[in-house]
């Protein structure tokens, strides 16, 4: 990858996109905090990096919580 980005990619993955586990934040804050200039930036580049929408990532992941919370 180039190195824009490679610095994308990395923004994406940082921990700072770990906030979407919290439901409080929308995804277009969770782009801004994340050093994106756009949502769609960060969509596109996320999609790249997780085989999925934001939004879709942040269901997946509700439902997990759901299924383990279910479980125990």
């Amino acid at each position: 990858p180039t190195p824009w980005s490679a610095l994308q990619i990395l923004r994406c993955t940082s921990t700072r996109c770990a906030v979407l586990y919290d439901k409080k934040m929308s995804i277009t804050d969770v782009a801004m905090n994340s050093g994106f200039s756009s949502l769609s930036a960060f969509n596109r580049t996320f999609k790249t990096v997780k085989a999925c929408s934001p939004s879709d990532y942040r269901r997946q992941r509700e439902s997990m919580v759901q299924a383990l919370l279910m479980q125990g």
